[in-house]
């Protein structure tokens, strides 16, 4: 019986760095009745594509109209016409395509 030798390479896939929000913009301010967009902050690591969403333990929601979203460059945004005014203090969720969640961002919305 002969022998067989075999090579075996074991690669380890890195793992994603863990997924991160960049600096702040600060509040976003909307006016009553007129469309607007703000970039709050861009989201970096995990395994794109990312979701955002409003979480559950938000102290408030999102003024009627605004909605958050991130663009092609994974940038979080707040965007829409808000119809009442007032302001409100949101916890925003993103989770990448693995399930893992950034810790929330806190977005100051007024409008």
């Amino acid at each position: 019986m002969s022998q067989v030798e075999f090579t075996v390479a074991i690669t380890v896939a890195p793992a994603a760095a863990p997924l991160a929000e960049g600096t702040s913009s600060g509040p976003a301010a909307f006016t009553v009745g007129v469309a607007g967009s703000v970039t709050l902050t861009q989201i970096t690591g995990g395994v794109p594509p990312y979701a955002v969403a409003v979480d559950p333990a938000s102290p408030t929601q999102l003024p009627p109209g605004i909605t958050p979203s991130l663009d092609a460059n994974n940038n979080l945004i707040l965007s829409g016409t808000p119809t009442v005014s007032g302001s409100a203090t949101v916890l925003l969720d993103v989770t990448d395509s693995q399930g893992t969640s950034v810790a929330s961002v806190k977005a100051n919305v007024k409008s």
